[in-house]
């Protein structure tokens, strides 16, 4: 399950959810309106405790095959132990890196904005004067 883990660390979107196959075991698909309903209401790309009966469990959603992971109190502390830093999830971690990529965006376009503004302003600003043509 270690080397499994390693592994996930080069794909990290399909290998957390193969993580979370193999630690829980458990995957439910939502068939029924109600449970679909449930599905969608849970937060994308995060554990949720949650209580049944007394029992303690944790559900992770996978919107795109339309399941849930299910595991109970043993399983979350194996989860724990392969991430023990609780560090970002994968998703979180292209979240991240999308908001970078729109700041240098961003950056970016501000910098094409002022050059526009500037050669719409004096489209001649890069040729010489006439003195130095004669010259």
């Amino acid at each position: 399950m270690v080397m499994r883990w390693l592994k996930c660390a080069i794909n990290a979107g399909i290998c957390f959810l193969s993580l979370m196959a193999s630690i829980c075991g458990r995957s439910r698909v939502a068939k029924t309106p109600q449970q679909q309903e449930h599905l969608r209401s849970l937060t994308p790309g995060q554990l949720t405790a949650m209580e049944r009966n007394g029992t303690p469990f944790f559900v992770y959603p996978d919107m795109a095959k339309n399941q849930i992971y299910v595991g109970s109190q043993k399983e979350y502390q194996a989860y724990r132990r392969l991430r023990p830093d609780g560090g970002p999830s994968p998703q979180d971690k292209l979240n991240a890196q999308h908001a970078a990529d729109m700041a240098s965006y961003l950056k970016q376009d501000a910098a094409m904005q002022k050059a526009n503004t500037r050669d719409l302003s004096d489209p001649y600003y890069f040729w010489p004067s006439f003195f130095e043509l004669a010259l």
